[in-house]
């Protein structure tokens, strides 16, 4: 608590409007705006033989019907308010969370209609860069840990000139998150005009890792692997959640 007469005096009846410490009741107090941050693109092509790669079927099989289920999750995500930040998360490994996050992500960058960011938050086994075939210029946790909570003043990334992404790779390996980090790395890069930041996020019941990244998202879809997946799980991780940001579950088969 404040000590009393500290800070700026509101207005009053009778106030003394020669005080230079004297606003207008009815006038907010604002911190000066954000600064966008730089964004240093390092181009990468995606070789020909990793467009045969069964999990990217939008550029491997564009014309199926499994490419054409990620459009219509993009339509559905307009539906729910076309969140600026999506969170991709599944209840345990293995149920898909980085294909859909993949595809989704090119879903909503096919044929240049809007600027994408695809970020890899998966700190124990990250898979982004992995299956795009490229080294991460800088990891993206290693950026954020060294930025700490004042932000970042130049994001160095990759462009998959051919897929028509912006990627913010992560190496295995990387440091331990923190929520306020977090947020204000997302603050940062909803700054840059992206529209859209889509977040592959580590398991929900594997850690506490997706609960410090949930605060900085605006919604979460959660993946599950038919036959594997179980009700108890999904029930798990939705409580672990909170269901107020999730926007649906997408299921996979098998």
């Amino acid at each position: 608590r404040a000590p009393s007469g500290a800070g700026p005096k509101p207005g009053r009846a009778g106030a003394d409007r020669g005080d230079p410490m004297w606003f207008p009741a009815d006038v907010p107090v604002s911190e000066p705006p954000l600064e966008p941050p730089n964004i240093e693109l390092v181009p990468h092509e995606l070789p020909d033989e990793a467009r045969r790669d069964p999990r990217l079927v939008l550029l491997g099989d564009p014309e199926s019907p499994r490419a054409a289920s990620f459009r219509v999750l993009r339509h559905h995500l307009a539906d729910a308010g076309a969140p600026h930040v999506v969170a991709v998360t599944s209840p345990r490994a293995g149920e898909r969370k980085t294909t859909c996050a993949l595809n989704l992500a090119a879903a909503l960058a096919e044929a240049g209609q809007a600027a994408v960011l695809l970020v890899d938050a998966s700190r124990r086994k990250p898979d982004v860069a992995r299956t795009l075939r490229f080294t991460p210029p800088r990891c993206f946790l290693r950026q954020l840990a060294d930025a700490g909570e004042e932000g970042m003043r130049t994001w160095r990334m990759v462009d998959v000139t051919n897929v028509g992404l912006h990627v913010l790779g992560t190496e295995g390996g990387a440091p331990p998150m923190d929520g306020p980090t977090i947020q204000a790395a997302f603050d940062s890069l909803r700054l840059v005009g992206y529209d859209h930041i889509v977040v592959d996020t580590p398991p929900v019941l594997a850690s506490a890792d997706v609960n410090m990244l949930q605060d900085a998202v605006d919604a979460v879809l959660l993946t599950a692997l038919d036959r594997q997946t179980t009700a108890r799980d999904l029930r798990e991780a939705t409580w672990q959640l909170g269901a107020g940001k999730i926007v649906g579950t997408t299921l996979f088969e098998a």
